[in-house]
């Protein structure tokens, strides 16, 4: 069964569509697809005539490819390309089968026949990998074997969607168990990285201990909690009294403008009722003109009610002329003296309040950002993987 993997792998996944040969120090084109680094080298040489070019054509899809750099020349242009890591773990692992299980020291040339017709109609495409992450210390120190992976009833995990396919790589983008077919085929996205469950566990084992640690404060801080019992009472009375020594104050301030109000109102009340009173009532011309009213009516009437003969005649006119005087005089003293009116002017802005008064404040129940918490061990949050299971490879017993 070994052999058939083997087999498999070789047939489907390490051959490059130039050479028709295993490949040999494959790198990574970014449209995704591999080849040889000598082999790319050829045909972008033999492809690119000017040494102004900026892109190639894949041999593949035939795309256009950027050159990888804006000062590199163009027989340095397939040596800029990243390697393949994910088809050199392949690599490795199928010489180290055939090699009884030791990996060589050497990769196995491949042959560089260019010229050959033939091109192999089904070639591997993935995207860029990402960038390698750079080990911890405590991996570089460490010269122990890394922790043996799960195991289960069966003591192999396989695959369920590719025929039972062992499944011996880890996707790092993922955080999942996939087969070499789970690796081509559903892991193709920038953020996918595969490598051997061996290299995954190694990689991710400064994760594992430092979410140990966090379980492990967590627990001490939840009974610290327990001990102790929640700190934010106090806050939340102390918040009470905030707002209540407010609102008091903004019913002291409401009750001084009431008190300021009524007694504007009540000046304006005796402005009204006083208005007025200080015009004087009798005027010293009209007493005069009323006196001098008399004496005439009193001597008209003497002579009117005399008997008739041409003495009141004579009479008559001089005392229209005195009554046209007397009208005059009345006419003139009525409009010599101003007669006060009072007008009104409202106040737009103090209606409008009246009417549509503003609120007095606003409350907002919410929680503290700032809360006193007794926790004798800081709890921090560190980074780690969440596995999931949403695409690729699945495990099965």
């Amino acid at each position: 069964m070994a052999q058939r993997v083997v087999d498999n792998l070789q047939n489907d996944y390490l051959i490059c569509s130039i050479c028709l040969g295993r490949y040999t120090d494959p790198r990574l084109l970014p449209c995704g697809h591999t080849f040889c680094r000598q082999c790319l080298s050829d045909h972008i040489q033999q492809t690119v005539l000017s040494a102004n070019a900026n892109q190639f054509k894949c041999p593949n899809d035939r795309g256009d490819v950027r050159k990888p750099g804006p000062n590199t020349p163009v027989r340095e242009w397939a040596n800029a390309f990243p390697v393949d890591t994910f088809i050199s773990s392949l690599l490795q692992a199928v010489q180290s089968h055939e090699h009884g299980g030791n990996a060589p020291q050497e990769p196995e040339p491949a042959s560089s026949s260019v010229g050959t017709s033939a091109r192999r109609g089904q070639t591997l495409t993935r995207p860029r990998p990402l960038r390698p992450q750079r080990q911890s210390r405590r991996q570089q120190q460490s010269t122990g074997p890394p922790p043996p992976p799960p195991q289960h009833e069966s003591n192999e995990l396989t695959c369920l969607e590719h025929l039972r396919r062992p499944l011996e790589y880890f996707c790092l983008g993922c955080n999942i168990l996939i087969c070499s077919h789970c690796a081509v085929q559903n892991h193709r996205s920038p953020r996918c990285e595969c490598v051997a469950n061996e290299e995954a566990l190694g990689r991710l084992s400064s994760k594992i201990d430092r979410l140990k640690t966090r379980f492990e404060n967590q627990m001490m801080y939840i009974q610290d909690l327990n001990r102790n019992g929640m700190p934010f009472d106090n806050e939340l009375e102390n918040s009470k009294s905030q707002a209540f020594s407010y609102l008091s104050e903004v019913e002291n301030n409401v009750s001084e403008f009431t008190q300021q109000c009524l007694q504007e109102v009540e000046n304006l009340k005796r402005t009204v009722r006083e208005t007025g009173q200080d015009i004087p009532r009798e005027n010293q011309n009209m007493s005069s003109l009323l006196g001098r009213l008399q004496d005439s009516r009193q001597g008209y009437e003497t002579i009117f009610n005399a008997p008739s003969g041409p003495s009141f005649l004579t009479n008559l006119s001089r005392y229209e002329k005195q009554a046209d005087e007397y009208e005059s005089e009345i006419e003139r003293a009525v409009s010599g003296n101003a007669i006060p009116k009072i007008e009104f002017i409202t106040n737009t802005g103090f209606q409008n309040f009246l009417r549509n008064p503003p609120p007095v404040a606003c409350m907002e129940v919410k929680e503290s950002s700032s809360r006193a918490r007794r926790a004798p061990v800081q709890i921090r949050r560190e980074g780690t993987f969440n596995v999931r299971n949403n695409r690729g490879g699945r495990t099965t017993r």
